[in-house]
């Protein structure tokens, strides 16, 4: 609540809640209460501040349960990033499974999808390997190309049926 009160926070991306969650396949009743009663906490003081859930194998409805506005649509980056890697010609073929199911997926969930890209996505740190967005569009022959496959890219996020939008980092 300090970094809200103090520091005027407008917004709280928690990391990993499945890990928060869960261990072997088994629910942690106080990890979920404890972020329902959080999220609360900070709604009731805070109106208007964002909770956003990082929660990645897929809990059902962890806006609802653990009162989350928002959570993270990982794969909407996971899937462009591959599909920025593909080459122009087998695109068409991948359209479908790479981008508008996971859009359809965001639009009918349950949860509120925001629609993001992490600093795994931008981040040029050399262990990390290749996930940096320029590096994703490899198979572009120069950097202006490479520039055109990045502005589809935020074009399409910015489509996305999202209940936001974030560019970071």
């Amino acid at each position: 609540l300090y970094f809200l009160d103090r520091l005027h926070f407008d917004g709280i991306r928690y990391d990993a809640v499945s890990q928060m969650i869960r261990r072997d396949q088994t629910e942690i009743p106080n990890a979920i209460a404890f972020l329902r009663d959080l999220n609360h906490t900070i709604h009731t003081h805070y109106p208007g501040v964002l909770c956003i859930a990082e929660e990645t194998e897929g809990y059902p409805n962890v806006n609802r349960v653990m009162n989350f506005d928002s959570k993270w649509n990982f794969g909407w980056s996971n899937d462009a990033r591959k599909f920025l890697r593909t080459p122009y010609a087998e695109r068409p073929g991948h359209w479908k499974q790479k981008i508008l199911d996971v859009l359809n997926c965001a639009r009918w969930s349950e949860d509120n999808m925001i629609s993001t890209i992490s600093h795994d996505d931008t981040d040029a740190h050399p262990l990390r390997g290749t996930n940096v967005l320029l590096h994703c569009a490899s198979h572009a022959q120069n950097p202006m190309e490479k520039f055109a496959d990045l502005r589809s890219f935020f074009a399409w996020q910015r489509c996305l049926p999202s209940r936001g939008y974030l560019l970071h980092m």
